[in-house]
């Protein structure tokens, strides 16, 4: 279920002041519902004849014709009706009792459960009139508020209508002067409702790729990310954090997804999408955001998906921190992103804002990458690597200098693994360690081995070429990050090593008993995430302070058995309006920054499913748009800054905060 199909509140249009439609279930006020089949908000017509004392609204009319009065074909939930409509010829003044009945079987005028929004009639055109001369007035609205772009009169109607329950009657009052015979008007009604929570929803998951939080892929190729949300990491249009799986915007369906500080993932139609993280062009395409930074430059990110340039074929990719590798159709290796290590492959240190060959014209049938290097597995068993081979993590020597302090050893260019071993699988860490599988299911590792997640039984720091684990173990998956591997024995029992499971020699043990797992995979952090063989359940455990686990909570502990992820996050909350502000001299700057932890609102904007405008009423009658914004003020004052941001289902939240504005002008 996608969240943008939950309409949160609907303006809803009046059949002959009968009957008008809202979403079965919205959860919070919107500024308006387009009407699915002209483009347009529902807009009715409505039409007084003075002289008979009639009124009557209609769906025909005006200048698009027919509209729909039920909204995406969800059912008609709302009745109004009308009665005692009087004219006085003497005072010029027209009564009309109207009420509001809810149809549904949820409570109308409130959201989230406790929040009361009412239920308003907004007059959208002015009456006009129609037959005779003279202007006609609303003359006892109760407020006037934003629908489009400008103010429009409203009646506001009970705070709160029970299903089946009939509002008492307001009534509506106009100066009519007594040469006009008719006049028009057109209204919507605004009736935020609150429906039930959507069930829990457990995806069936194929793969997760636990990374300062995580992402995981369903069975039917949706995509899903939790935990730490900076930066557009989580996919799904903002930067806020998430303690539960929030849905990848973009209905892409996927085969294979790989994270770090951004999350890239293969189609079913072999495309690659990037998201997250792009201050090296490790997305593959231009940023769509760039944040002004305070102290240390601006920072780049897309918060959603991006289609990689190039117009290749794919059919598998991994990331490290701020690069990418990719298997071409044909088993070429492309990389972009960061090249300070040779990482990309290609014969130079420049960093590559789009795909660029891997040296070689070598041909893989696997690829994977570590925090500075890169490996590809080719069909008879060899492996190659590029890349820093600080620590050995190349599995060969190698005589070129580089990184940025350019002490470390490394390779620009593909180097065989120094070794006859036959891999069938491999996986590379982010500490400049690498292990693989043979056919027989041994495992093998290189490179580094600080935490002894290389090896346990080898005290040194770095591995310089493939050795055996210290196992009778055999398995069928191997994963590997931080300072700990995992693997996966035939019948689902987990295994891991190195420091990070808690032993400080890193000994190779069972991890979590009694779960049979497809797959598991330590992500960094002392985190790991695994799926189950039978269900598909995925779970994580370990240390938590930022959402990472996607249990659905925020504990600031860690946790030695498995979490399982908490129901997947289909519903749509209320944005947040935050900024900071700057004045100097007479000019004032405002931007929206990056969240610095989870609950700040106070120096960003954001929302679960995406931002799409940023309105800025400067306090002089100016305003403009835009993520950042400035403004010169022509005198001296105390100015209202208020900031006004729209998410993708219409929602609104403002924030406000003063600019003060003085500059000594002298006598």
């Amino acid at each position: 279920m996608r969240a943008d199909s939950l309409f949160r509140a609907v303006r809803i249009g009046v059949v002959p002041l009968l009957l008008a439609a809202c979403a079965d279930r919205v959860t919070g006020p919107v500024r308006s519902v387009p009407d699915p089949g002209t483009g347009r908000s529902s807009e009715l017509e409505c039409r007084v004849n003075v002289r008979a004392r009639t009124l009557g609204c209609s769906q025909e009319g005006g200048a698009g014709g027919p509209r729909k009065a039920i909204l995406g074909g969800q059912g008609v939930n709302v009745r109004l009706a009308s009665s005692n409509l009087v004219y006085d010829s003497a005072t010029q003044e027209m009564r009309v009792d109207v009420t509001v009945q809810n149809l549904g079987t949820g409570v109308l005028g409130t959201y989230h459960g406790d929040q009361i929004a009412g239920i308003n009639v907004f007059f959208h055109r002015q009456p006009t009139a129609t037959a005779g001369q003279g202007s006609v007035e609303t003359a006892n609205m109760d407020g006037a508020g934003s629908f489009t772009d400008a103010e429009q009169p409203f009646f506001s109607y009970a705070a709160v209508l029970q299903p089946n329950q009939v509002s008492p009657a307001r009534t509506w009052k106009f100066n009519v002067p007594n040469s006009v015979e008719g006049f028009a008007f057109s209204v919507y009604v605004e009736a935020p409702r609150q429906g039930p929570r959507p069930p829990p929803v457990y995806g069936i998951f194929q793969q997760v790729a636990p990374e300062g939080g995580g992402c995981g892929l369903l069975v039917n190729g949706d995509a899903y990310c939790w935990g730490y949300g900076g930066q557009g990491r989580l996919g799904y249009g903002g930067t806020r954090n998430f303690t539960d799986p929030v849905p990848v915007t973009g209905g892409h369906k996927f085969k294979q997804i790989a994270s770090s500080a951004h999350t890239c993932g293969v189609t079913t139609s072999r495309d690659l999408y990037c998201w997250g993280r792009n201050d090296h062009g490790e997305v593959g395409a231009p940023p769509t955001v760039v944040v002004e930074g305070q102290f240390y430059g601006n920072t780049r990110h897309n918060p959603e998906p991006a289609l990689v340039r190039g117009g290749i074929r794919w059919d598998a990719v991994d990331v490290g921190p701020a690069f990418t590798c990719g298997l071409a159709s044909d088993g070429r290796a492309w990389c972009w992103g960061v090249n300070d290590n040779g990482q990309v492959g290609n014969g130079t240190f420049t960093s590559q804002p789009e795909p660029a060959l891997v040296s070689g014209d070598h041909r893989f049938t696997a690829i994977t990458t570590g925090a500075y290097n890169a490996c590809g597995l080719k069909a008879g068993g060899e492996v190659w690597c590029w890349g820093s081979n600080r620590h050995r993590a190349l599995g060969a020597p190698s005589t070129q200098i580089c990184g940025q302090s350019f002490t470390y050893l490394c390779s620009n260019v593909p180097v065989k693994v120094d070794t006859d071993v036959a891999f069938t699988a491999i996986d590379a860490g982010t500490t400049d360690h690498v292990c693989g599988l043979t056919a027989q299911g041994k495992a093998f590792c290189w490179g580094g081995n600080v935490g002894y997640e290389a090896s346990p039984g080898a005290n040194t720091d770095s591995i310089l070429t493939p050795i055996a684990l210290p196992t009778q173990e055999r398995f069928v998956t191997i994963a590997a990050a931080g300072r700990e591997t995992c693997a996966v024995r035939a019948d689902g029992e987990g295994f891991c090593w190195g420091v990070g499971n808690g032993d400080p020699y890193g000994t190779v043990k069972a991890m979590a008993p009694g779960y049979a797992w497809r797959e598991l995979r330590p992500g960094g952090s002392r985190v790991r995430c695994g799926v189950t063989r039978e269900l598909g359940e995925a779970y994580c455990w370990g240390r938590e302070n930022l959402g990472q686990l996607g249990n659905g909570g925020h504990h600031e502990q860690s946790f030695t058995t498995p979490q399982q992820l908490a129901p997947l996050h289909v519903y749509d909350e209320e944005p947040q309006a935050g900024f900071d502000l700057k004045v100097s001299g007479r000019e004032a700057s405002s931007y929206i920054d990056e969240p610095l932890w989870a609950g700040n609102d106070e120096v960003y904007s954001d929302d679960d499913f995406g931002l799409v405008r940023f309105i800025w009423s400067w306090g002089d009658g100016t305003t403009s748009e835009g993520r950042v914004a400035r403004h010169s003020y022509a005198r001296n004052g105390e100015y209202p800054v208020t900031l006004t941001v729209i998410d993708s289902s219409g929602q609104r939240s403002m924030k406000t905060k003063n600019a003060t504005i003085w500059i000594y002008e002298g006598p």
